[in-house]
């Protein structure tokens, strides 16, 4: 019989992004499991909602709860759904998730694994309250950076000897292919063809630094004219940094193009990848970007940052810092030979970050649970 494993999710989306980054690698690590060992459902505490739709044309099995992170009626909804699909280990994403999968793995005495994402800068005082008291209930933490585990072995009191690292994966099957990237998004974007591109990838949150992006932009606009610089996702600051753009005077040379399906080849024709976030965990991008080829610039509040090899796969900058950004993509824009150069050793990093490689670390673990 094959290992029932529950992930459990706070929500599928966040603002008015059209996925969560958590969301997406449910999409990439479902379907990779084994299923002549395990069986992997999904949950939200939310109800259902297109984020979950899109999951299940992934060919994920979820449910919904109909709860949110802050209802305490979720705990035996939770234990219903545990035990209704007979579940032996529950796999934990997000605040409200893992305090009552907590709880739900201490009444079943099934175990349970705390999965963090993100260092969290701004942590509820009543979330830092919910993880002394739960400091012992998780059977083993998951961190996805050696800063995400600093920040679980300190404010959320995951004793540190049950934490591992372990990166996140991204389907690399797409970036495999050698062969130049047509160009038809350019054309279907406005964006003129000999234009060499700068592009930021992620939901338009405040956190993601979109602002000294577009900073940085109207440096260089103003002096380089073959670039145009690319605007990747949705989310609640679409227009006002539409607006933003209009103020520094870049609306032409800016393309906010929402949510997109063919990532891969818009990173395939940039030069040079931006990440500019406040703070963050590990950007799915950054493999991203790698694999392409990119030349990728991270701020150092990144936990991924330590994965760069300054100069040799790409480039760490201060978090805030427009003036930094524009020097550093100025200097990648007037080195062709050095953008091309850092782009081919990301590109052979990144294949040591697979998805199924990710999976496969999650499939050891739940086999060293079940055992216990």
């Amino acid at each position: 019989m094959p290992i029932n494993v529950l992930h459990v999710l706070d929500k599928l989306t966040v603002g008015e992004a059209h996925l969560h980054g958590v969301t997406r690698l449910c999409a990439w690590w479902i379907p990779a499991f084994d299923t002549s060992e395990f069986r992997v459902v999904a949950a939200s505490l939310r109800g259902r909602d297109a984020a979950g739709e899109y999951l299940e044309s992934c060919g994920v099995e979820m449910r919904y709860l109909g709860r949110s992170s802050f209802d305490p009626r979720a705990v035996p909804a939770l234990i219903d759904l545990a035990r209704a699909e007979d579940i032996e280990v529950l796999h934990l994403h997000g605040y409200g998730a893992t305090n009552f999968g907590r709880l739900c793995s201490a009444r079943l005495g099934i175990p349970c694994i705390v999965h963090e994402h993100i260092v969290d800068e701004h942590m509820p005082a009543v979330q830092k309250l919910a993880d002394r008291l739960l400091s012992r209930a998780a059977t083993r933490g998951i961190a996805i950076s050696k800063a995400t585990k600093d920040f679980m072995a300190g404010a959320r009191a995951v004793p540190r000897e049950r934490i591992e690292v372990i990166y996140n994966g991204i389907p690399l099957d797409a970036y495999r292919d050698d062969a130049a990237s047509a160009s038809e998004w350019k054309r279907g974007a406005g964006i003129p063809e000999h234009h060499r591109c700068v592009t930021i990838v992620g939901r338009l949150n405040e956190i993601k630094g979109h602002r000294y992006f577009l900073e940085a932009a109207a440096t260089l606009a103003h002096g380089i004219d073959d670039v145009s610089f690319v605007v990747l996702g949705d989310g609640e600051l679409m227009e006002p940094l539409k607006a933003r753009a209009a103020e520094l005077g870049i609306a032409e040379r800016v393309f906010f193009l929402g949510h997109r399906d063919d990532v891969p080849d818009i990173l395939r024709d940039s030069e040079i990848s931006v990440v500019a976030s406040l703070s963050e965990g590990g950007p799915l991008v950054l493999f991203e970007a790698m694999a392409a080829r990119c030349a990728t610039l991270i701020t150092d509040t990144c936990g991924l940052a330590e994965l760069i090899k300054e100069g040799e796969n790409g480039f760490v900058i201060p978090p805030r810092d427009a003036a930094a950004i524009a020097a550093r993509v100025e200097l990648l824009l007037e080195d062709s030979q050095l953008a091309k150069q850092v782009g081919e050793c990301a590109r052979q990093d990144a294949f040591s970050y697979d998805v199924e490689s990710t999976v496969e670390k999650f499939q050891e673990i739940y086999r060293r649970l079940v055992a216990r």
